[in-house]
């Protein structure tokens, strides 16, 4: 069946033992009934009626996905091309949505399990992502100036445009992190996060549960506000600030004062390594406790 160019609109079921040709058609599915979607590719899809529709197989979208009512997406992979625009209900399941568009896309507000950025165009939020499962980022993605929610894993092997997001983790397992760079990032939930590489934090830095630094550098151009548990390893602690920048009553190995900004204590820290102030530090009316070299070059 070769759809052509054209709108088609189906009330029932759609099920491809065959060759179906996309063209540039869009599909309606506006059926009044649960119905159901095996394994298929499609040009432009929109999820409307007022029935609910469940994939029972992988799908692959080469133009935009419309979800207007309810799209099941299941346990399945499924690929996009276009753009997402979320107007109803998307139960995302335990699905892996891989977009892999080559030309510049948009994301509206969503709730995702797994997501893959890939292809060779961007992605760009235009609204606020839950990601219930693992971010990938294999090319480009564009946060925007959103807040987005993770309780997986983020892993970046491409672009990440962090703009002035919050990137809030809030898992209840083990969640681990890649080299990245953020604007802001918050560490909640009730799970472990633990950094797998150096992270550049261009904004402010709040942990409200767990934090493992590892034994790596960090850069933070931000306030450091600690309300729960920071590890802090054999990590160092860049303060690379450009305007002045608080920190609260926390625990460090190494620490190195740097930017062009000035960092005051606001509580009493403990440096279980070496500190080094190659800029500015106010150390307040605090007690401060330092285990390693003292280095003062600012």
């Amino acid at each position: 069946f070769d759809a052509g160019s054209y709108n088609h609109y189906i009330y029932g079921n759609w099920t491809n033992n065959g060759t179906f040709i996309y063209g540039t058609s869009t599909l309606y599915f506006v059926g009044t009934v649960n119905i159901y979607i095996g394994t298929s590719s499609f040009y432009n899809v929109v999820f409307g009626g007022t029935g609910s529709v469940f994939a029972t197989g992988s799908l692959t979208i080469y133009g935009d996905v419309t979800i207007n009512n309810y799209f099941d997406a299941g346990s399945f992979v499924h690929y996009v091309y276009g753009n997402w625009f979320n107007n109803g209900t998307f139960v995302y399941g335990t699905s892996t949505i891989t977009f892999v568009g080559t030309v510049n896309l948009f994301i509206s507000t969503n709730e995702f399990y797994n997501v893959v950025f890939a292809g060779s165009g961007t992605y760009t939020a235009t609204g606020s992502i839950t990601f219930y499962g693992n971010v990938t980022i294999n090319n480009y993605f564009d946060a925007g100036t959103f807040v987005h929610f993770i309780y997986g894993n983020w892993i970046v092997n491409g672009t990440f445009v962090y703009g002035t997001s919050t990137i809030h983790f809030l898992g209840s397992g083990n969640i681990f992190i890649g080299i990245s760079n953020y604007y802001h990032i918050i560490f909640a939930g009730t799970g472990t996060v633990t950094a797998t590489g150096s992270l550049t934090i261009w904004g402010d830095v709040t942990i409200n549960n767990y934090f493992d630094a590892g034994s790596f550098a960090h850069y933070v151009y931000g306030n450091w506000i600690n309300n729960g548990t920071f590890v802090y390893g054999t990590s160092t602690i860049y303060f690379s600030a450009t305007v002045n920048i608080y920190i609260n009553t926390n625990e460090f190995y190494n620490v190195v004062f740097a930017g062009t900004g000035n960092y005051v204590a606001t509580g009493s820290i403990t440096f279980y390594g070496s500190v080094t102030i190659n800029n500015y530090f106010d150390a307040g009316s605090f007690t401060h406790y330092v285990y390693g070299n003292w280095t003062v070059n600012g």
